[in-house]
């Protein structure tokens, strides 16, 4: 899922050229979780540039053939004013 202006993010296309690992930096209240991706290998080194993320994780309940989870990032990172259980009902 991409909110917003994603595509246009220097920050995600390199991270998704380069399969980046998305490192938890801090576990929210409601279970989800901030990362940080970085423009380029040399600003991740430097931890410089980086984008805050949040990673949402929830059930695919009732949904034939699927896997049991579903996890998906986005630059909503405010868990109080966006609740995981929200984004996830999109």
């Amino acid at each position: 899922m991409a909110d917003r202006s994603f595509p246009r993010e220097p920050h995600c296309c390199g991270a998704h050229r380069t399969n980046a690992d998305l490192c938890v930096e801090e576990v929210l209240p409601d279970g989800s979780e901030l990362s940080r991706v970085y423009p380029a290998e040399r600003d991740k080194r430097k931890k410089c540039n980086g984008l805050i993320l949040r990673g949402i994780e929830y059930p695919l309940e009732g949904v034939a053939d699927s896997k049991p989870l579903c996890r998906f990032i986005s630059n909503l990172v405010d868990c109080e004013k966006y609740p995981a259980q929200e984004p996830a009902a999109l």
